[in-house]
């Protein structure tokens, strides 16, 4: 096809053929514009288009063709012995400040007939067009206007915003309108975004400001950072990540720029979370700690038990008593520094108090709790309590006795209470004091109104 193209066009300074035409389209400034044959009107490729430079004659063989310039454009026929002659003006679109390669203003305009074919424009450059009305397209908003011959030149002003920055990022900033949220642009902190003078929403990492751009000032805004410090060494099982207000995920031993400003910052989707203040040109650092309950072994080498189904544990806040976040055994979770509550579900109530420093990691495992109660009636029930002495304390729920018991616990000090009804009368209800260790089975036995003896076996 490229040779083809070559034969029919055959453009020259100088007449090879008296059955040529002539083509001569007039600009105020230097530029080019394009030829393409009448017949590749709906597809206008790079193999279908001739660049060709204003104000000079060119020749071409008779037929029809199309001149295109920008997003304007004229039919023609040529004639043999004859010259065409076309008029334009042209439209320039100013930047405050020298536009550099890193800069982006992101403007267009499109020919409907030509299936919506487009051109980027490029801005402090004359955009030569035909006499018209025209529509650029700035992704965000549009402007439309009506060129004539006899106008002065179009002079269309926008301005930028940046995020001022010290240092090269990656990280990108997303502009968009008001009323528009689902189409935005984005840009790299550091490097200017120009747009049409508008009031805009600006986010960075999900926060956001909403600023007016004039044409008078550029708006150079100023992000702080956050760090959240995670013990590497434990990067491993359940990956738990942070959020920003619980709908933007971050990542954690990394910095995030943010705009300025007041923010939730929470560990995972629960109600583990922090407020911060971020300030302008300042980093903000946070520090976790990380707590795992690993599930006693006697699950792999005692068959009296069973760990089908992992148990559960539960972390709490201790003052406001709210509860913060559960997960399965031989997970962890990631927790601000601070006094917490851990709760198993086997006795759910019974509270395990554990102070997590910056930075620190604590492992717990579990052992188990077997109440036999050979002459078991179906309407009599059994409590844990926590002693208040040790670190325990708290009460499980009730429940109903069977023959054999099992309960997953964390290591403490801890008493088994045997009630003949709910809500038993607790001062004469049967007491044992009894002591669960890590990787331990601590069996009690129970005969009607009376506890016998409790032993641990290794």
């Amino acid at each position: 096809m490229a040779l083809a193209f070559v034969q029919v066009f055959n453009i020259s300074c100088t007449p090879s053929s008296e059955n040529y035409g002539e083509l001569i389209v007039k600009a105020k400034t230097q530029g080019t514009y394009y030829i393409v044959p009448a017949r590749h009107r709906s597809i206008i490729s790079a193999i279908s288009k001739k660049e060709v430079s204003f104000n000079k004659i060119i020749l071409l063989p008779p037929g029809k063709y199309i001149i295109l310039s920008n997003c304007s454009y004229r039919a023609v026929e040529i004639k043999p012995k004859h010259r065409n002659t076309f008029l334009t003006n042209y439209v320039l679109i100013d930047t405050y400040d020298r536009f550099e390669p890193e800069d982006k203003l992101p403007v267009n305009c499109s020919i409907k007939e030509f299936g919506n074919y487009t051109v980027n424009l490029r801005p402090n450059t004359a955009i030569h067009l035909f006499e018209g009305e025209y529509s650029f397209n700035f992704l965000l908003k549009q402007i439309s206007f009506e060129l004539s011959l006899q106008s002065p030149v179009k002079r269309i002003f926008t301005n930028y915003i940046t995020f001022t920055s010290s240092q090269p990022s990656r990280d990108k900033f997303f502009v968009y309108l008001p009323k528009n949220h689902k189409q935005t642009i984005h840009q790299f902190i550091g490097h200017k975004l120009y747009l049409l003078p508008d009031t805009y929403i600006v986010e960075l990492n999900s926060s956001t400001k909403q600023v007016l751009l004039t044409n008078n000032k550029p708006l150079k805004l100023k992000n702080g950072k956050l760090f959240i410090q995670y013990p590497t060494r434990f990067l491993k099982s359940n990956y738990i990540f942070p959020f920003i207000n619980k709908k933007h995920i971050l990542n954690y031993n990394d910095y995030y720029p943010l705009i300025p400003g007041l923010y939730n910052i929470s560990l995972g989707l629960g109600e583990i979370k922090k407020k911060i203040y971020i300030l302008p040109g300042k980093s903000k650092y946070i520090q976790t700690s990380i707590l795992q309950i690993n599930q006693t072994n006697l699950c792999k080498t005692n068959l009296e038990y069973l760990c089908s189904e992992p148990n559960t544990y539960t972390a709490y806040d201790l003052i406001n008593k709210i509860e913060l976040e559960q997960t399965e055994v031989n997970n962890h979770l990631v927790l601000y520094p601070n006094d917490y509550g851990i709760s198993m579900s086997d006795a759910k109530g019974t509270v395990y108090k554990i102070n997590l420093k910056s930075m620190e990691v604590i492992s717990l495992t579990t052992g188990i709790l077997k109440v036999l109660y050979p002459n078991y009636s179906k309407k009599e029930l059994g409590r844990i309590e926590g002693i208040a002495e040790s670190k325990m304390t708290g009460k499980s729920a009730e429940h109903f006795l069977q023959a054999t018991n099992y309960y997953e616990l964390l290591p403490g000090e801890y008493i088994f209470r045997h009630l003949l009804k709910p809500n038993d009368n607790d001062l004469v209800s049967p007491t044992h004091k009894f002591t669960i260790r890590s990787n331990q089975l601590t069996t009690i036995k129970v005969n009607n109104r009376r506890t016998l003896s409790a032993h641990t076996i290794k």
